[in-house]
């Protein structure tokens, strides 16, 4: 239920969602739909909502990125001052380094809303709650990604 946020202003695990597509509103439908017989069983449920995923194997988005980044397709990132949390850990100037690409402007508008707006979520309660910290830094995991990329992902 990706949303864009606000300098200084990160999602927390308090937030309501407030899904802005039809991707994020059945998200929040299905959620909900595990409620009911959760409660009715009185089986625990946990809905984890991860920002952008990413990681040897990763598929969707981040993948049709380090494809773009590769084939040298121009991306709207290059002049983006934004920030970005992603699950192993921000930076698409970060992703074209990794797989040897420069990260270019393009004006489309539509993506760029998309791709450029600010998603930072705050991770303190899982920190605090389960003791949990980044196994590896942004930088790290993303070169580890590109490797995996470069080294025989078939569909590049």
């Amino acid at each position: 239920m990706a949303r864009a946020t606000v300098r200084g202003g990160p999602l927390a695990e308090d937030n309501p969602p407030a899904p802005q597509d039809p991707y994020g509103s059945s998200k929040l439908e299905a959620e909900a739909a595990l409620r009911n017989p959760a409660q009715v069983s009185g089986m625990k449920v946990t809905i984890l909502r991860p920002p952008l995923v990413y990681g040897p194997g990763v598929r969707a988005n981040f993948f049709a990125m380090m494809r773009w980044l590769h084939r040298g397709v121009p991306l709207p990132l290059g002049a983006i001052d934004n920030r970005r949390s992603l699950v192993t850990g921000s930076g698409a100037g970060h992703a074209g380094a990794a797989v040897a690409r420069p990260t270019l402007l393009l004006g489309r508008a539509s993506v760029a809303q998309r791709l450029c707006s600010s998603l930072g979520v705050d991770i303190g309660k899982a920190r605090k709650l389960l003791g949990w910290t980044p196994p590896a830094s942004v930088t790290d995991e993303l070169a580890r990604t590109a490797r995996w990329f470069l080294d025989g992902c078939p569909e590049t």
